[in-house]
């Protein structure tokens, strides 16, 4: 029917999305300052982690998909390997 074929639960606005290169994960960015990871094939939460109070604006994996890049408003910045 050409729409959505899953959908990510995320529970808040979504300022950002990143699909890892090996296309098992995406990750979500909420403008609550916290990032979510779910599981790419089934769209099942796995991670949950907070980089502060305010939106998350930008979220890249690395080329190895080992490691993922976020910064929010606030010009905080973080790495930090997520599987």
């Amino acid at each position: 029917d050409g729409g959505p074929s899953n959908t990510l639960r995320c529970g808040s606005s979504v300022g950002s999305l990143a699909a890892a290169p090996d296309g098992k994960w995406v990750a979500a960015g909420l403008s609550t300052g916290e990032i979510l990871l779910f599981n790419s094939p089934d769209c099942s939460e796995q991670q949950r982690w907070s980089l502060g109070n305010t939106p998350i604006e930008c979220l890249v994996f690395s080329p190895d998909a080992r490691y993922l890049a976020a910064g929010a408003l606030d010009r905080i910045a973080a790495a930090r390997p997520y599987a």
